[in-house]
C-alpha cells in the first residue's frame, strides 16, 4: 500500500498503530454515505485539504469550518452510515469537543486527527490518528498532520491496485 512505500522522513507514519488508524479512517470515509470534516484554528488547514481532495476523489465529503453553530448544523444531520472527521491541532476549544460528542451520539463513525494521544476527543473516536506537530519557536507544525491527511487520501485513491505495494498517485487528465 501507499503508506509502506513512502520515503523515510519525519512526516512519515512509521508507527504501525498510526498506519492502522490511517487505513481505518480511509475505510470509514470510503464506506460512508457522507462525511463531514470539522476543525478549527490550526486544524483548519489539514481539514481543508481533506475536504477538498476527498470531494475531488469522488466521495461525498463536506467541509464544515467557521462558527460552531454552522458546524453544528452539518454535524446534527449525520446518522448511522455517515462519518465525522475531526481535525484538532494544539488547543482544544469547547465547541469542537461538543461537536465530536454530537457526531458520536448521532451514530456517525468518528475519526479524530490530533496531536495529543490524551486528547479528550479520543474518548469519542472510533479511529484516532495521533500526529507529531513539533515545530519551531514553540508553535506547532502542520506538516506531519497534512502528511497523514494525504496518507488517508492515498488509501482512498482509486488509481493503482490495492495491495500492489506501489504508491497511489493522482494523475491529472
Amino acid at each position: 500500500m501507499a503508506i509502506e512505500t513512502w520515503p523515510a522522513d519525519p512526516a512519515t507514519p512509521a508507527d504501525p498503530g498510526r498506519r492502522g488508524a490511517i487505513r481505518a479512517t480511509a475505510q470509514a470515509i470510503g464506506a460512508a454515505r457522507r462525511t463531514v470534516v470539522i476543525g478549527c484554528g490550526g486544524g483548519s488547514g489539514p481539514a481543508r485539504v481533506l475536504g477538498h481532495l476527498g470531494l475531488t476523489l469522488g466521495h461525498d465529503v463536506r467541509l464544515a469550518l467557521g462558527s460552531t453553530t454552522a458546524q453544528a448544523v452539518q454535524v446534527s444531520q449525520l446518522q448511522a452510515g455517515d462519518c465525522l472527521v475531526v481535525v484538532h491541532l494544539w488547543r482544544l476549544v469547547r465547541g469542537l469537543r461538543g461537536l465530536t460528542r454530537l457526531g458520536r451520539e448521532r451514530g456517525a463513525t468518528v475519526c479524530v486527527l490530533t496531536d495529543l494521544r490524551s486528547s479528550p476527543l479520543a474518548d469519542e473516536a472510533h479511529h484516532l490518528i495521533v500526529t507529531p506537530v513539533e515545530g519551531f519557536r514553540g508553535g506547532p507544525s502542520r506538516a506531519a498532520m497534512v502528511a497523514d491527511v494525504h496518507a488517508v487520501l492515498a488509501e482512498l485513491t482509486p488509481t493503482g491496485s490495492p495491495g500492489d505495494g506501489q504508491p497511489h498517485r493522482y494523475v491529472p487528465s
